[in-house]
């Protein structure tokens, strides 16, 4: 059993093959089983929460509107710095993968650290990072709708109508983030909700969703790319390459089920998903196999 685990089948065969099937099986239950916003009950609230909130007066609306813009826009800076986290994180990994063995000289201190400690952290920080990414983002499109809801009540209250979307003196406009999250509701459903007109930017949206899409797909990639280097290295042990084995078992099941915990827990429907894991795995055959051979190549050539 070892036998085949560790020598007859490489590491990056077995994983793109597992993403393969995931990512098959995934993108067929979006198109025959959709995840419907009806059906979790987080679309009752939104529609009654008008109502409710009507009945309240407008100096709770006004104070409840106020403290979810603060708690909002305070979870929108959070979730800016975690992507700046993932893109330092990512080129981080991408010069590890070059850089098979030796250390890594941090100037600043005088210090050389192993290549092996980074191949070892940095999957768990980039990791962690990820799952924290889809945390935020399922908070963050939940508190735009509700918060969408409460201006809508706050405005009719006031000035007897709902001002339209792209009006400068409306409260949506404090919503778009014209990042990320904007990209997000012009790209999928609960359009409603999105103070911005999709006809007019339908193929840049599609655009930067896809580069978004490839962006997380190097962050995937980066992730399961260092543990299969490490695994790969002639000088690993048996007992170490088992370790290391149970640590990429434990990374491809944690990463699907969080897509799916995503899109049918949220539920947030979506095709973002599916290109990141069919992406990612390109991109870990470029990580594992055509990237350490470029630097085996350039190592050979300075000797």
């Amino acid at each position: 059993m070892s036998e085949f685990l560790f020598y007859r089948h490489r590491p990056e065969t077995i994983v793109s093959g597992i993403l393969l099937l995931f990512a098959t099986g995934f993108s067929v239950c979006l198109y025959c089983y959709p995840p419907r916003l009806e059906l979790s009950g987080r679309g009752d609230k939104a529609a009654e929460a008008p109502a409710k909130l009507s009945e309240k007066g407008n100096d709770f609306v006004e104070k409840l509107l106020g403290k979810r813009l603060d708690e909002y826009r305070r979870d929108l800076d959070s979730f800016s710095t975690n992507l700046k986290w993932l893109a330092v994180f990512s080129v981080v990994s991408l010069l590890i993968i070059r850089k098979r063995v030796g250390e890594v000289d941090i100037g600043t201190f005088g210090l050389g650290v192993p290549v092996r400690l980074f191949r070892l952290t940095m999957p768990l920080i980039l990791g962690y990072q990820l799952l924290n990414f889809g945390y935020y983002l399922d908070g963050l499109i939940d508190s735009r709708i509700m918060l969408f809801e409460i201006i809508e009540v706050h405005e009719k209250t006031k000035l007897d109508h709902a001002l339209p979307h792209r009006s400068i003196f409306s409260h949506k406009e404090l919503l778009e983030d014209h990042s990320f999250l904007d990209n997000w509701f012009l790209a999928f459903p609960e359009k409603k909700y999105v103070p911005a007109n999709d006809d007019d930017y339908w193929i840049l949206n599609r655009l930067i969703t896809v580069f978004f899409a490839i962006f997380f797909a190097i962050c995937h990639a980066c992730v399961f790319g260092l543990i299969i280097i490490e695994i790969n290295l002639q000088e690993s042990s048996q007992l170490w390459r088992a370790c290391l084995w149970g640590f990429l078992v434990v990374v491809t099941f944690v990463i699907p089920m969080a897509h799916i915990q995503f899109t049918y827990g949220g539920p947030h429907y979506n095709w973002f998903l599916p290109v990141v894991l069919f992406s990612s795995i390109v991109l870990i055959w470029v990580a594992t196999v055509l990237l350490p051979a470029a630097a085996e190549k350039d190592q050979v050539i300075v000797q």
